[in-house]
């Protein structure tokens, strides 16, 4: 399904590199890319058709839109509407949604996207063909993590938004000390996870950080060690913004923030160029109940 119309957005050609740890007090500056309307509910970045640049995916309770970056910007170019869900309990409750980029699935070197909703609880997962995006089955849960033997996944409540207490990968199940709204792998396959009140907790460590985040957060494996972008963890607030941190043996470490502006940052995202890394902001806009897609740089 195409748009009659066409968004461009422009891109500077700058990209930023996340600095070694102790810039605490950089800030970390926004550029709007582009604006799709309702409220987005995650976003993955990664280069789905291929041609060598990053693009951006951006899923909805009702759809998932494809954005592919061009030489000057991004362009709108697919939305696939999700199916009718199998949960109608969760249609009365909000809505929470998970996706995950892929840069190579079962051998074959194609990129896959995952996602599922507490409405489509069971997931898809879905192949770019050139001319639009296909069904190639399910998930069987919510997408966490790429593996080359399967996706790491958990299930959201029966009734709510939050992940049940669990991590699957194969036959394995990792238990977990309660509900999560988010888990992210790090590049030592360790995981970090968002409980229900905003605080980190780190699971290889069994113990919470103190630092709280939005439910969707990127995490970011670089040479110089773990990067993690957050969010505010407070529910709708009126204005939002980044902070960055590095994941150390003696806690996290500030590396700047940006400048709080008005709405709210659904999910991050962040994206690997050469050796360099962007990060990309999905932030609602109550006022015009639109997603506006950030990039932020120091």
């Amino acid at each position: 399904m195409k748009r009659s119309v066409v968004f461009l957005a422009m891109l500077l050609f700058s990209i930023p590199v996340l600095a070694a740890p102790g810039s605490t007090d950089e800030v970390w500056k926004a550029e709007e890319v582009f604006r799709s309307g309702g409220m987005a509910l995650d976003l993955a970045v990664g280069d789905l058709d291929q041609d060598g640049v990053r693009d951006v995916m951006l899923l909805f309770p009702d759809r998932l839109e494809l954005w592919f970056g061009e030489s000057d910007g991004f362009r709108f170019r697919y939305a696939f509407t999700l199916p009718d869900g199998d949960n109608p309990a969760a249609a009365l409750r909000i809505v929470a949604g998970d996706l995950l980029f892929c840069s190579a699935s079962n051998g074959n070197g194609k990129p896959v996207l995952a996602l599922a909703t507490n409405r489509l609880p069971q997931g898809l997962r879905l192949r770019w063909n050139g001319r639009d995006l296909a069904a190639i089955g399910v998930v069987g849960g919510v997408p966490l993590a790429c593996g080359e033997n399967g996706f790491w996944f958990s299930r959201y409540e029966s009734t709510g938004a939050q992940l049940v207490p669990e991590l699957k990968h194969g036959s394995q199940t990792q238990n977990l000390p309660s509900p999560m709204l988010s888990l992210r792998k790090t590049g030592q396959g360790n995981w970090m996870a968002v409980q229900s009140d905003g605080t980190l907790f780190d699971l290889a460590a069994n113990k919470p950080l103190t630092l709280e985040c939005g439910a969707h957060p990127a995490l970011v494996s670089s040479k110089d060690g773990e990067v993690l972008v957050c969010s505010n963890a407070r529910i709708a607030p009126d204005a939002d913004g980044i902070r960055v941190f590095w994941l150390g043996k003696d806690g996290p470490e500030p590396d700047g923030a940006s400048v709080e502006t008005p709405g709210w940052v659904q999910a991050l995202a962040a994206a690997e160029e050469g050796k360099r890394w962007v990060v990309f902001a999905a932030r609602f806009l109550p006022a015009t109940k639109q997603t506006l897609v950030e990039r932020y740089m120091k």
